[in-house]
């Protein structure tokens, strides 16, 4: 599952919609992760690898 959200953050933005991107950037992210992880724990293998793009470092104009 792939969540993609581009937005360009300005003063006028209403509040609510950060958080919705936010929520959706983080806990995504977390509930995921826990759902992987607790057949690895009963397995005693596996990893997990957090993959980002550079452009989340990059300026919005």
């Amino acid at each position: 599952m792939l969540a993609w959200v581009t937005t360009v953050c300005l003063a006028s933005d209403r509040l609510s919609s950060n958080h919705k991107i936010l929520k959706l950037n983080v806990v995504a992210l977390l509930e995921l992760t826990h759902l992987f992880l607790a057949g690895m724990q009963q397995r005693r293998y596996g990893g997990i690898i957090n993959l980002s793009s550079i452009s989340a470092f990059q300026p919005i104009p």
